[in-house]
């Protein structure tokens, strides 16, 4: 009779703990399906409409969205990129250096890399400027799309003409150019 009372306790424990993990499995919030779609939206307006850019912007940093920790890496750039371009270079670099430290995504780490050389080249702040781009060309080869490449091989253009080294800067310029499709 035991037995059978410490296996009813056991099982009545199991199913409440059970019922417990899966009412926490269904509270947890998905990712909404919308951020992905306003995720390429943005991407596509960062560099061609600033005003829209920065409206879709404010829409995945509204908390109406649910975003995966991948989706939330990339919001964090595009918030760098924003703040960027509106001239807060400490803010801009600060962020950065959070993508490029935690994320898991080769061509994100690339773009944000990108993005922080072009600040610091811009800042005038030349040696961490360097320093990022021995970072940049170390992961080039690991990057298959071909934007975030070009971004790359443009901004070690852009640094090396700043610093002088117009060899090197064509050379980098030709393999952007090399990237870009041709047209038939």
């Amino acid at each position: 009779m035991r037995g059978g009372n410490i296996r009813r306790v056991s099982l009545s424990g199991f199913v409440l703990l059970t019922s417990l993990w899966m009412a926490v499995a269904v509270a947890q919030p998905s990712p909404d399906a919308n951020a992905e779609e306003l995720l390429r939206q943005a991407q596509g307006l960062e560099t061609s409409n600033f005003a829209e850019f920065s409206v879709v912007l404010q829409k995945l940093n509204s908390d109406a969205i649910t975003l995966s920790p991948d989706q939330q890496m990339r919001v964090r750039y595009l918030n760098a990129f924003q703040l960027a371009y509106r001239g807060d270079s400490k803010a801009s670099v600060r962020l950065l250096n959070d993508v490029i430290e935690h994320s898991s995504d080769p061509t994100l780490r690339l773009r944000a890399i990108s993005t922080q050389i072009n600040v610091l080249t811009l800042s005038a702040r030349y040696e961490e400027a360097f320093t990022r781009l021995s970072q940049l060309l170390d992961l080039l080869p690991t990057v298959t799309e071909r934007r975030a490449r070009q971004q790359a091989l443009g901004v070690a253009s852009l640094l090396y003409t700043e610093a002088g080294q117009y060899d090197l800067a064509l050379s980098y310029a030709a393999q952007m150019r090399d990237e870009s499709p041709s047209e038939d």
